[in-house]
């Protein structure tokens, strides 16, 4: 609800806190005298400094880098060499060989001198030129060792180039012959690789291989189909002839023979007339007889000329030459097409066998090639690696004879006559920029160092689970009135109002359930929980509520103080049955009725009485008479009476004062009430400057707006 809101206003909060350069100002204004005091401390050595510095003179000159070195002059070398590192030259130039040589070649003066300490060597953008500067007091100086260091450092290449050719040509030399060897072994290698495997170029090989298998192929299909086609018809004038091939072969052969003719065509004539006389005749008669003398003489005779004509051991039954002229002509053509038969399967076997022959060596070259391809890139590293050392030989030899630095000076340096530029502003800007920059870390230093909880928001961030309920000024001494109970004193005042505005967000805290019994704490002592509840009790009272205020802080009692009233008998001698009730409770102001400590008891005593059932019964009697009882108890962090009697309250007020609780005492205070099931209504900021309360200040009665400036923030 809006009454709960803070007295200061929530955005100006969450600028401060999320904006680092408000954070930072705070910081300052909070350590501004130890920050001034840096800040001159600082600005003020530097200036001293800076104004003490004597004129310098400057000189400067100019190197210029080649892109290559000897090669570019004898074209011999890489094409693609990068640049000069001018950053590495210059480092070159800084060390200690090219500083120490050109002392060497300088008066005596500066051989106690560190010259390093005025150098400067600065590449110029997008060039290969360096420029080499030295300042010193004296004008003399600074062009005398420009110019000896340009000269030491053009020396210095000049000797490392030849040092790194030197080693570079015997580093060569030995290795020219073991490289050379392994050329001439590689190219041996090859040689006899083809040599064994009768290779000459396996890639035509592979190419011409693979057109005859095709081809071979081709033909050996065609042989296939013709003999296929022979096989057909010599099976069919087989079946027709019902002879063998052989024999067809032999008949056809007899059949072509003169003799064999001749004597089968007697033969034929005799056995003839046989047939016919042996129709007149018996077998024994002479006739008979002769013919078959004739008969077996002319068959004899038949079977030699059978076996002149077709070979010994061959016989052939003379039935079998008995053939007609159509025979005879299927029989010769069985013959040949037997013949071209074998003779196409002669060519089909030789055809197959060059077909294999090709197919193995096909196989076979893709290894080969593997093996060839190896070889020769064993060859052709050998040979770039040769002559690529004969090639760096040259160059070698070349800038070895040569006398030729990689750079040259491009303008010498010349004495100066004038004095560089005064830095004094500079020095003074750069004085004023450390001395902030130094105050600035030291405030922030010592602001981490500082535990205490300066501002509302301080402890807003310190106990950011309660809610803050308002936020009481601070104030002086002098004014008007009994000592800290201002809202007597003052009821019209606007620090009257701040107490009205915190008894009214009381109120409504819990509106279901009023707030009986107030219980109002702090976490260390002093931070004015006493003054709150001493003004909380008078304007609840000066609203017409009847009021009771207990003074529970046995220890260090301050009520009979705040309302200048004798320190005599109070809730000590109630609670131990000493004293009446009516004897004991005094009325301040009307409806407002004040019960004090009372004697001073041990801690171990107080600690009991106020757990006693005793005070539990005056508790619940006070709770139904009075409109409001607030107890006023000792501090949370020093002694327990505090959380014993906040189980008898309705809730828990937390004063608390900036620029006096630390951090790490409110945390320890915020973990007890946290860890204690307590009801804590909200805190209250005492003792804070809050800019809101004085910008409204005028909204206050006159009189009380003149009496307001007696109580300005001290």
């Amino acid at each position: 609800m809006n009454l709960l809101e803070l007295n200061v206003p929530q955005k100006i909060r969450q600028q401060e806190d999320s904006n680092p350069l408000i954070g930072l100002l705070t910081t300052l204004r909070r350590q501004w005298l130890p920050a001034t005091i840096v800040f001159v401390g600082v600005f003020g050595i530097s200036a001293y400094l800076a104004s003490r510095q004597k004129p310098l003179y400057e000189a400067s000159g100019e190197l210029i880098f080649k892109v290559d070195r000897a090669a570019r002059l004898t074209g011999i070398g890489d094409e693609e060499k990068k640049q000069t590192n001018l950053q590495t030259e210059a480092r070159v130039i800084l060390s200690a060989p090219v500083v120490e040589l050109a002392v060497k070649s300088l008066d005596p003066a500066f051989k106690d001198i560190d010259i390093t300490d005025g150098l400067s060597v600065i590449p110029s953008p997008d060039t290969n030129i360096l420029k080499v500067s030295y300042q010193s007091e004296n004008p003399k100086e600074p062009a005398e060792v420009v110019n000896a260091l340009m000269k030491s450092y053009i020396a210095n290449d000049l000797q490392a180039n030849q040092a790194e050719s030197v080693t570079a040509r015997k580093f060569i030399l030995s290795q020219l012959p073991n490289v050379e060897k392994d050329l001439v072994d590689s190219e041996l290698a090859l040689r006899r690789f083809k040599e064994k495997n009768r290779v000459t170029a396996l890639a035509q090989e592979s190419s011409s291989s693979i057109g005859v298998v095709i081809g071979t192929d081709k033909q050996i299909t065609d042989l296939k189909a013709q003999i296929s086609n022979l096989e057909a018809s010599i099976r069919a004038m087989r079946s027709r002839l019902g002879i063998s091939t052989n024999q067809a072969t032999l008949l056809s052969t007899l059949s072509a023979s003169e003799p064999v003719k001749q004597t089968f065509a007697e033969l034929q004539k005799v056995e003839q007339q046989l047939a016919v006389q042996s129709t007149q005749y018996s077998d024994g008669h002479p006739i008979i007889k002769r013919l078959k003398r004739q008969q077996t003489t002319l068959q004899t005779l038949l079977q030699q000329r059978v076996a002149e004509v077709i070979g010994g051991g061959k016989s052939i039954n003379s039935k079998d030459l008995q053939v007609g002229g159509l025979d005879l002509a299927l029989m010769s053509d069985l013959v040949k097409s037997e013949i071209n038969r074998s003779g196409l399967q002669q060519q089909l076997d030789t055809l197959e066998r060059s077909l294999n022959t090709y197919s193995d060596r096909l196989r076979v070259i893709p290894k080969l090639e593997q093996e060839q391809q190896s070889l020769e890139r064993k060859i052709a590293v050998n040979r770039i690696t040769y002559e690529s050392l004969l090639k760096r030989l040259q160059e070698v030899q070349l800038v070895e004879n040569q006398k030729v630095s990689n750079a040259r000076v491009l303008s010498s340096a010349v004495e100066p006559t004038q004095p560089i530029a005064s830095k004094l502003k500079s020095n003074l800007m750069m004085s004023g920029l450390l001395g902030l920059a130094v105050a600035i870390a030291t405030a922030i230093a010592l602001q981490s160092m500082d535990t205490l909880l300066r501002t509302t928001d301080d402890l807003e961030r310190a106990f950011d689970s309660y809610p803050l309920l308002g936020v009481l000024p601070k104030f002086g001494r002098k004014w008007v009135g009994r000592q800290d109970a201002i809202v007597c004193a003052e009821p019209g005042s606007q620090i009257s109002e701040t107490y009205r505005m915190l008894q009214t967000k009381l109120e409504f805290l819990n509106a279901n359930c009023p707030l009986k019994v107030i219980l109002i704490t702090s976490s260390v002592p002093s931070e004015g929980k006493s003054t709150v509840s001493a003004n909380l009790a008078a304007i609840a009272a000066q609203l017409g509520k009847h009021v009771l205020l207990i003074d529970t802080d046995m220890r260090h009692p301050s009520q009979h103080a705040i309302w200048d009233i004798p320190h005599g008998l109070g809730l000590t001698d109630l609670l131990a049955g000493q004293t009446p009730e009516g004897s004991v409770i005094h009325t301040v102001i009307p409806n407002l009725n004040l019960l004090l400590a009372g004697k001073l008891p041990s801690n171990t005593l107080s600690l009991s009485l106020l757990k006693s059932q005793r005070m539990s019964a005056l508790m619940e009697k006070w709770a139904d008479i009075y409109d409001y009882v607030i107890l006023d108890t000792p501090p949370l962090l020093p002694v327990a009476d505090a959380m014993v009697l906040s189980k008898q309250a309705d809730g828990v007020l937390i004063v608390a004062r900036p620029e006096l609780l630390s951090s790490p005492d409110a945390s320890v205070a915020k973990k007890l009430l946290d860890k204690s099931d307590i009801n804590v209504l909200g805190l209250v900021a005492n003792g804070a400057t809050p800019r809101v309360y004085y910008k409204y200040r005028h909204y206050a009665p006159t009189e009380s707006s003149k009496k307001l400036k007696r109580l300005k923030p001290s």
